[in-house]
């Protein structure tokens, strides 16, 4: 009978690794130069831009709301990336919102892609402005989580007046409304999944798969519902005169104040 054991293969599962390891790396530089010379929206450009500019006049020595900046640039990228070859996956989710086990099926396949364009983000800002986004999330365990959180939801670099969509100020305030008692409903729920993986490890899984989950969740409910990305919702607000509205302002400040990842 034929023995797996590592002792009695040591050979077949070194070169395996070997061959394996080359394969991926491979993959890996494949995938970087694919997206090298990929062509950006002009908002990117700029952004990528500023980003080279403020860490030379940081003497590239990074703060908390440079990091916070940077890692919004790397989130803009992937999403980018991610809509220009699965547009059809982001409408699947949609039209599977209900439908409990399909939609669980397609967020996972989400997330295990955003993965790979998180590699391809980094490989356009390590390519465009010098900065090494291994060694920045390296930094980034040098700062107080909360703080960093924080500064992510104010370092963004304004979207161009004519990128925004169009929605009327009514529907916006009813859109902003929902979208802000579902995510601070949701960072509950995150911080709470947080501390039983902490407590228990068997539990990871679980806590990692709501999370992500709720996350997309909000993302697909409020372009269904609403037609607009969630993303340009602190703009819209601001441009619209909506934070002068108590109920708006109120919702705004619960926004900033809860912690999700």
């Amino acid at each position: 009978m034929q023995s797996w054991a590592y002792k009695d293969n040591k050979k077949l599962y070194i070169t395996g690794g070997l061959a394996l390891g080359s394969i991926l790396i491979y993959a890996l530089k494949w995938m970087l130069q694919r997206f090298k010379n990929t062509k950006l929206t002009p908002w990117l450009e700029e952004y990528l831009g500023e980003v080279k500019e403020r860490y030379k006049e940081l003497n590239k020595k990074p703060n908390v709301e440079f990091v916070a900046y940077i890692m919004n640039l790397s989130t803009e990228l992937q999403q980018f990336l991610f809509s220009n070859d699965h547009s059809e996956l982001e409408n699947e989710r949609i039209k599977n919102i209900n439908n409990e086990k399909a939609y669980e099926d397609l967020v996972a396949e989400t997330v295990e892609l955003y993965e790979k364009y998180y590699l391809a983000a980094s490989g356009i800002i390590k390519n465009r402005t010098g900065i090494d986004m291994d060694q920045l999330g390296q930094t980034l365990q040098g700062f107080d989580q909360r703080e960093i959180k924080e500064a992510s939801k104010t370092q963004k670099k304004e979207y161009f007046e004519t990128e925004l969509p169009l929605i009327d100020k009514d529907k916006l305030r009813e859109a902003y409304i929902f979208y802000a008692k579902t995510y601070t409903q949701h960072a509950r729920i995150a911080s709470e999944q947080m501390v039983l993986a902490q407590r228990k490890q068997e539990y990871q899984e679980i806590a990692f798969k709501t999370i992500f989950q709720n996350k997309f969740l909000l993302k697909d409910l409020i372009k269904s519902k609403y037609g607009v990305d969630q993303k340009y919702f602190d703009q819209l607000i601001k441009n619209s005169g909506l934070l002068e509205d108590k109920e708006i302002s109120y919702y705004y400040e619960d926004v900033k104040r809860a912690f999700t990842i």
